[in-house]
């Protein structure tokens, strides 16, 4: 089996000037080329978002990083289900 490379990830604090610790925090978990299995393995996103807790995590997969095209997709912990709403 191959072992697969390591993911590189930030930290960040959005929407604060602040404080480090202030703020909405959010995980970034950049790939590291396009054709990682795990960039399309929704059950391994949900479970990374999951171990960091954040409210949200951003996934990077470079479509052309060279050219600054990058994909982006973000999963949240809780799946929220609202009952269905009777319009009358």
């Amino acid at each position: 089996m191959t072992s697969l490379p390591k993911l590189e990830y930030h930290l960040i604090n959005a929407f604060t000037t602040t404080s480090p610790h202030s703020g909405n925090q959010a995980a970034v978990v950049i790939f590291p080329t396009s054709n990682d299995p795990r960039a399309t393995d929704d059950k391994f996103l949900l479970t990374t978002a999951q171990d960091f807790g954040f409210s949200e995590t951003a996934y990077l997969v470079p479509i052309d990083a060279e050219g600054g095209r990058w994909g982006l997709r973000w999963f949240t912990v809780v799946v929220v289900r609202l009952p269905p709403v009777k319009c009358t």
